[in-house]
């Protein structure tokens, strides 16, 4: 059981969480350290200020461009189409993600967009998009509807079937399960891994 929670971790290749190094962590604690006793010892500060500043303390936590740009980076013109609820800054700066995600085909007449429209959809790591289309021999062309943001999606597993060979099957905790359960990862494995979404320059 113990390599099979390894292999489903494994999945996951692309990291959309930005890790902080312990001074960063440390220097966001004194931030809502300074937040709290401002917001309880302040006289100035009328209640809708305080507030707004108590409200600071928890998107501090949840906020990935904060930990982006703790980091070095900087913010995007456009935000980025959002993967398993993170900021997917690697689809945008890459051009291209190769695995790391899930793809479920909504059926016909699910999806409701921003502007109560009803067209095919797609989720796209746990992100809903739209299909504007087929490309021939290609896959989708899609769109996220939140920034108008394009990519070609496709499925590439016939091509990089070669990868699994490289991953999961290298452990011996995997090697050790039944046959028909290997193959059960397997097919979970590539239920991450086997679509690719390549962006589409906008026209300028």
């Amino acid at each position: 059981m113990k390599g099979f929670v390894l292999v489903l971790l494994s999945a996951l290749r692309v990291v959309y969480y930005q890790v902080m190094s312990p001074e960063q962590e440390k220097t966001l604690e004194a931030v809502k350290e300074w937040l709290r006793i401002r917001v309880a010892h302040e006289a100035r500060l009328d209640e809708a200020t305080k507030a707004v500043l108590r409200q600071l303390i928890p998107d501090i936590d949840h906020s990935a461009l904060l930990r982006r740009l703790l980091s070095g980076g900087e913010a995007l013109e456009q935000a980025p189409p959002r993967a398993y609820s993170y900021p997917w800054y690697s689809l945008v700066e890459e051009g291209k993600a190769v695995g790391g995600f899930e793809v479920f085909f909504m059926p016909e007449g699910m999806g409701i967009d921003a502007d109560g429209r009803n067209p095919m959809m797609v989720v796209i790591a746990q992100s809903p998009w739209v299909i504007l289309g087929g490309v021939q021999d290609q896959g989708w062309l899609v769109e996220y509807p939140e920034t108008g943001l394009r990519c070609l999606l496709s499925y590439t597993r016939a091509e990089r079937e070669q990868e699994w060979t490289h991953n999961p099957t290298d452990w011996k905790a995997f090697n050790k399960l039944p046959q028909e359960q290997q193959e059960h990862i397997k097919e979970l494995w590539w239920e991450h891994n086997a679509w690719s979404l390549e962006v589409i320059p906008a026209k300028k």
